[in-house]
């Protein structure tokens, strides 16, 4: 059984600096950042992380923005389909996307519309909205800052509802994954 654990981000088409600005917030001191383009390619998500084999051989959490995540479900499926461990995928603003596949899934929005209307199109137990709204950018650039609501679904259409903000809600998700984090 696989123990160790690598975070791959899947950025959109915006500059590198709002992912800087991310992961300067972000607990976990390393991981891997794609930087394929276009960025909604699953087909060059899969090359780029076929690049890096190594991390093949540990779990795998994706973590998707915007254009980012189009192709992040495909991408995990694939990866999956050839053996490889996708512990969960994490889409941030993901609106209108698909979100399936055999792993643990997660939604993180800028709205409760988006959050809505997102997840009628897939997500799992546990999720989060930015409340107050917030610019679809500011969940990218300025997650330490944005205060919502992550929610657990305790039974079918019911939910529990707790006041936090991003960084932590993405945090939790990702520790909700099994084993020791390495990337």
């Amino acid at each position: 059984m696989l123990t160790e654990t690598t975070i791959v981000f899947l950025p959109g088409q915006h500059s590198s600096e709002l992912t800087d600005s991310l992961l300067n917030g972000f607990e976990f001191n390393s991981y891997l950042v794609c930087a394929a383009f276009p960025s909604f390619s699953s087909k060059e998500q899969v090359n780029f992380i076929q690049k890096h084999r190594a991390i093949l051989e540990r779990n795998i959490v994706i973590v998707a923005f915007s254009a980012g995540a189009v192709g992040a479900a495909e991408t995990a499926s694939t990866i999956e389909k050839w053996g490889y461990n996708i512990k969960s995928i994490i889409m941030i603003d993901a609106w209108g996307v698909p979100l399936y596949g055999n792993f643990d899934k997660y939604r993180l929005s800028h709205d409760l519309f988006t959050h809505w209307s997102s997840h009628l199109l897939g997500g799992g137990d546990y999720s989060f909205y930015a409340d107050p709204a917030v610019s679809h950018l500011q969940m990218w650039q300025s997650s330490q800052v944005v205060p919502g609501y992550l929610l657990e679904q305790v039974s079918q259409g019911c939910y529990k509802y707790s006041k936090t903000d991003l960084i932590k809600a993405l945090t939790y998700f990702i520790k909700n994954c099994q084993g020791t984090l390495i990337c």
